[in-house]
C-alpha cells in the first residue's frame, strides 16, 4: 500500500510539474505576441490618407458584392435574354464555377509575386469586360462567362488580403468587420433590386447598369491604388528578392534584401514592401 501512495504521488508531482511548465510557455507565448503584436500595430498606425482609403475600399468591396449578387441570381436571364434557350442558358451556367475556381488557382501560384492591390484591380476590371461584352450582345457567352466569373472568383481573395496587406495582421480582424458591414447588406439587398430593374425595364437595361456600376468600380480601385503609391518621383523596381520594392525611399538596406532578411520583417513593413506601399507623412 505504501508504495503504491508513493507511486500516486509520484506521477501527481510529474504531472503538476509538466502542467507548471505548459502554463510557462503559454504565458511566455504570450508575452511574445503582445510584444509582436505592438510593433506590428504602431508599424500598421502610421498609414496616411487612412480614412479615404478605407472608405474607397469599403466602396470598391461594397459594389463588387452588390454586382456578384445580382449577377449570380439573375444569370439565367441575362443569357436567354441573349438568345439562347433554358437549356443553353443553364449548360453556360455550369461554366461560370470552374471560371472562378481556375482564377483562384492562378492566383494561389502566381499571387504571392506582387501585393494583393493588383488582385483587386484585375477582379474588377475582368468584371467590367465581362459585363461590356455581355451588354454589348456578342455571341461568345462562354468567354463572357469566363471573363466575369475569373473577376468574382478572385475578388473574394483581393477582399481578404488587401485589408491585410494596407492595415496589418493586429487592426485586421476589427477593420475587416466594419469593411464587411456595408458589403453583407449590399449583397443581401442586390438581388430584389436587380429583380424590381429587370421587371420595370427589362435585362439590356439591367445589365447596362450593372456595366456602369462596374466601370465606375475599375476607376475607384484606380483611385486606391494612386493613394497607396509613392510619393511623386519615386521609381519602382523590382528586386532579386522578387519583392516590388521602392528604390529612392526604401532605405539602402531595403533595396535589395533577400528573401531570408524580409521574412524576418514585421508583417505590415514586409507587406507594403511587396508593392512600395509605404505610409504617407
Amino acid at each position: 500500500m505504501a508504495k503504491r501512495v508513493l507511486r500516486v504521488r509520484g506521477h501527481s508531482s510529474v504531472g503538476d510539474a509538466a502542467a507548471a511548465g505548459q502554463r510557462r510557455g503559454r504565458a511566455s507565448h504570450h508575452r511574445e505576441l503582445q510584444r509582436i503584436g505592438a510593433a506590428v500595430g504602431g508599424e500598421a498606425s502610421r498609414i496616411g490618407n487612412e480614412a479615404l482609403i478605407f472608405g474607397l475600399l469599403a466602396v470598391v468591396l461594397s459594389i463588387a458584392g452588390g454586382i456578384g449578387s445580382i449577377v449570380v441570381v439573375h444569370l439565367l436571364i441575362f443569357l436567354q435574354a441573349r438568345g439562347v434557350d433554358f437549356a443553353t442558358a443553364v449548360s453556360l451556367g455550369t461554366i461560370f464555377g470552374p471560371a472562378q475556381v481556375g482564377a483562384r488557382l492562378v492566383e494561389r501560384v502566381f499571387g504571392n509575386r506582387y501585393h494583393p492591390i493588383w488582385t483587386m484591380v484585375a477582379s474588377c476590371t475582368l468584371m467590367a469586360i465581362g459585363l461590356l461584352l455581355l451588354y454589348g450582345a456578342i455571341p461568345a457567352l462562354i468567354l463572357v462567362i469566363l471573363l466575369y466569373g475569373a473577376g468574382y472568383g478572385i475578388s473574394w481573395v483581393g477582399r481578404g488580403t488587401l485589408p491585410l496587406a494596407l492595415f496589418g495582421p493586429v487592426r485586421f480582424p476589427r477593420l475587416m468587420g466594419k469593411l464587411a458591414f456595408p458589403s453583407l447588406i449590399i449583397q443581401a439587398l442586390a438581388p430584389s433590386a436587380g429583380a424590381l430593374l429587370l421587371e420595370a425595364n427589362g435585362a439590356q437595361a439591367t445589365i447596362g447598369v450593372l456595366t456602369v456600376f462596374a466601370t465606375v468600380n475599375v476607376m475607384l480601385i484606380g483611385s486606391l491604388w494612386s493613394l497607396c503609391q509613392k510619393p511623386a518621383g519615386a521609381q519602382m523596381t523590382i528586386a532579386r528578392s522578387g519583392w516590388l520594392s521602392c528604390s529612392l525611399c526604401a532605405e539602402p538596406s531595403e533595396r535589395a534584401r533577400p528573401k531570408s532578411v524580409m521574412a524576418k520583417m514585421p508583417m505590415a513593413k514586409r507587406m507594403r514592401n511587396m508593392a512600395g506601399i509605404y505610409p504617407r507623412n
